[in-house]
């Protein structure tokens, strides 16, 4: 993909108030990762061929699933999912989940660069895509974490890899802390950090914002930290976005914002690795407030660090897999 810069220069609009969001993708404004760009950054990874299992296809588009996934509708907890397959008598499984807005497509750049021996499996969360939304209304943490379970239990996965990104990774992070068990490792790609740490006013006041006008206000964040993206990336995220009701994106939003997932982190206990963009260093963030935590900073991408730049993001994959398999 040719490297461009996203849709709207940061600053622009009314994203400031974002600067203190710590639970919608904790890459927070585009300016104030510049600020931070230098502090705990690591040298800009260096690209990396991928697997020689899993070679491209430059036929293909990076951004459309591989054509050999398997894609099925499943039992959730309280509506139907939609979900994608790819090796599935690949060894080691790997599951994916995305954000807020989002829609497993997001992870089309990273599997298209999976081989044979990797089990590869994504889904759409309740209320994106073309998953139901939850039939009971329910769209906090710990009821959506609960698709992770339901998708496992569907294709008979026993123990495997959560790999997720932004609002994703809350989920992701409570999931495992109740099933310590099932989880074999937890990589956090630019994942939402604790937002119960900040004022209980500054939080009311983000959901009152985004129930009156849910895509105008996430649509103006966005185009904040999409400044970095490619541009094939930025018009594929918001079109995702813009694909996502209202009520799913308020609901999200309001549930993040309620949900603390330092105690999940902490009881998982497992191979836990996070991969941040520069902007996502603010005192909420995961690697802040828990600096045991392993984490790897990729600069030159947007908040969708695994479609703007896949394969330094599938370096650290391979690494971390590593680090699961031993």
């Amino acid at each position: 993909m040719k490297k461009g810069k996203g849709p709207a220069a940061p600053g622009s609009g009314g994203g400031w108030k974002w600067l203190a969001l710590a639970g919608l993708g904790a890459a927070a404004v585009y300016a104030a990762g510049r600020l931070l760009e230098s502090e705990r950054a690591l040298p800009r990874l260096p690209p990396r061929e991928p697997e020689p299992e899993g070679q491209l296809d430059p036929s293909l588009d990076p951004l459309e699933l591989p054509p050999d996934m398997a894609i099925n509708h499943v039992p959730g907890p309280a509506g139907s999912l939609r979900v994608a397959e790819r090796h599935p008598q690949g060894g080691l499984a790997v599951v994916f989940v995305h954000g807020l807005g989002g829609r497993l497509e997001q992870w089309a750049p990273v599997l298209h660069r999976l081989g044979p021996g990797l089990r590869a499996i994504c889904f759409d969360l309740p209320g994106h895509g073309e998953s139901e939304s939850p039939r009971d209304g329910d769209l906090s943490v710990p009821a959506l974490a609960a698709s992770i379970g339901a998708v496992a239990a569907a294709i008979g996965l026993r123990r495997f890899v959560l790999v997720a990104h932004s609002f994703g990774g809350l989920l992701a992070i409570d999931y495992a802390g109740k099933h310590r068990e099932r989880v074999a490792g937890l990589l956090l790609a630019d994942s939402n950090g604790d937002a119960t740490t900040l004022p209980q006013d500054q939080r009311e006041s983000l959901v009152r914002s985004v129930e009156e006008d849910a895509h105008g206000e996430l649509v103006s964040h966005w185009r904040q930290i999409l400044y970095d993206a490619e541009p094939e990336v930025a018009e594929k995220v918001l079109a995702d976005l813009e694909d996502t009701s209202s009520g799913t994106l308020a609901g999200g939003l309001a549930g993040s914002l309620e949900y603390s997932p330092l105690a999940a982190l902490d009881a998982y206990g497992g191979v836990t690795e996070a991969l941040v963009t520069p902007a996502n260093s603010m005192p909420f963030s995961l690697h802040r407030l828990r600096p045991q935590l392993p984490v790897k900073t990729l600069i030159g991408a947007s908040h969708w660090l695994m479609m703007d730049r896949p394969d330094e993001f599938c370096t650290v994959l391979w690494d971390f897999l590593g680090r699961v398999r031993r």
